[in-house]
């Protein structure tokens, strides 16, 4: 079985994890799969574009969050692999929302949902292991249990107290101080600031770019967006 594949079956690994917790809502298990061929489909395809608009490219390919090349050796991979798992649902799913562009339409209600699950999920692993650290799951997973914890915005409090047990681990040495540094600043609202969105629909608008780099950077997201919108075809 392929890293993909483990991916993509490890709802299995979520129910021997996460016992009682039911996770579901937002799309079927074939509508993911699909989903993830589309976005695979318009990486390769909006990466292209953007080279060819603005004659210039990342030395590293773009990925995604819930990418990975191969599965880590890490001293709990069944933990990795159920992290893992609630990324590539909650990346799914908004991307489509993202793509369609419309606030009020299914696509968003479908991320609602996969929210519910996943903070469902999240509360589980936090109570079972606090935050996850790179040395126990690896980077990529790391990175994604704390994207996840910032989607988790229907529950403020839980926000803080991760942000509480993220501090704790970096005073103990176990988790680097970028991580707790990060979630406040994409999430602001959990120190008292002001709330934003980082899931804002994307509209086509004529630009200039100051660099060959920000023109890339921009074209590909618009593109990948594009294509998404043009060949997602919702299930009847």
């Amino acid at each position: 079985m392929d890293c993909l594949q483990k991916i993509g079956r490890a709802a299995l690994v979520l129910a021997w994890l996460l016992p009682g917790t039911l996770l579901a809502g937002g799309y079927s298990e074939y509508e993911n799969h699909q989903i993830w061929l589309l976005r695979l489909a318009a990486q390769r395809h909006a990466a292209q574009e953007a080279k060819d608009q603005c004659a210039w490219s990342p030395a590293s390919p773009t990925t995604f969050s819930d990418q990975l090349s191969s599965i880590p050796e890490v001293p709990d991979q069944r933990l990795l692999l159920s992290i893992m798992a609630m990324i590539r649902l909650d990346q799914n799913a908004r991307a489509i929302a993202v793509a369609m562009r419309d606030r009020k339409s299914s696509a968003w209600e479908n991320v609602r949902e996969v929210d519910a699950a996943n903070l469902a999920g999240l509360k589980t692993i936090v109570s079972k292991y606090g935050f996850p650290t790179p040395h126990q799951v690896g980077e990529a997973a790391a990175s994604a249990m704390l994207m996840l914890v910032a989607h988790a915005d229907s529950d403020l409090e839980f926000q803080k107290s991760v942000a509480r047990k993220m501090d704790q681990e970096v005073a103990a040495g176990t988790l680097p101080s970028y991580y707790p540094a990060v979630l406040r600043s994409i999430r602001p609202r959990i120190t008292g600031a002001s709330a934003r969105s980082d899931d804002k629909p994307s509209v086509m608008v004529r630009r200039t770019y100051g660099s060959p780099k920000e023109c890339y950077e921009q074209r590909y997201k618009d593109d990948f967006n594009a294509y998404i919108r043009r060949r997602y075809k919702p299930s009847s």
